[in-house]
């Protein structure tokens, strides 16, 4: 009588990070992706992870981060993480923090598993190509930051978008006619037509 050998199912966490609430559909796709990866890898999702809206420049200020140490420090049911790419990772300015927790969750015995990723976890040299990875996200955070600034000096005396400080409030600017109009709270200007300037608003708050 034959019998079947079924593959052991290892469990794993995933992690999901995106940085604005304006990629609404993105942790979806990561865990689309995520999910996809651990099927074809033998390993089951136990447990997911997700910062919504949190930079990845830096890991102290994102709170599912911080849980998923917590959980590894202080028992788990996985020993592996796997995380949509590098940058979803982190982006941290200096690139040995990114390299810092892979081997911080490593030596607690979690591995990290990237899905977008060209290196071989078994390649001798796959510590040095890891660091490469690092390094060009931290590159990109760095290089975007710079644009920021340069859009923001740019953008003369019109609002880089956010809410209004205390006693102001926004005001659309039609680029075209200069026509003002106030804007409420959850409004937004026309993209394309309109930029937004402060205004002195509630004559309590000033």
């Amino acid at each position: 009588m034959e019998h079947q050998v079924t593959a052991q199912v290892k469990a794993a966490a995933g992690y999901i990070r995106c940085s604005t609430e304006m990629q609404e559909d993105s942790p979806d796709q990561q865990k689309k992706e995520i999910l996809s990866f651990a099927e074809r890898s033998g390993y089951s999702v136990v447990e997911w992870f997700t910062d919504f809206g949190k930079s990845g420049t830096t890991f102290d200020q994102r709170p599912e981060f911080q849980r998923l140490k917590k959980v590894v420090e202080n028992g788990r049911t996985f020993n592996t993480v796997i995380c949509y790419d590098e940058s979803r990772w982190g982006r941290a300015i200096d690139s040995d923090e990114n390299t810092y927790w892979r081997v911080y969750f490593r030596k607690r015995g979690v591995e990290l598993l990237l899905v977008k990723t060209s290196i071989d976890p078994a390649h001798e040299f796959a510590p040095m190509l890891q660091s490469f990875e690092s390094i060009q996200a931290s590159q990109y955070s760095k290089k975007l930051s710079e644009l920021t600034f340069r859009g923001a000096k740019n953008n003369s005396k019109f609002s880089n978008g956010g809410t209004a400080p205390y006693g102001y409030k926004r005001v659309a600017v039609n680029q075209k006619t200069g026509v003002e109009k106030v804007l409420a709270h959850g409004e937004w200007c026309v993209k394309g037509q309109e930029k937004v300037r402060w205004a002195l608003g509630d004559p309590a708050e000033i």
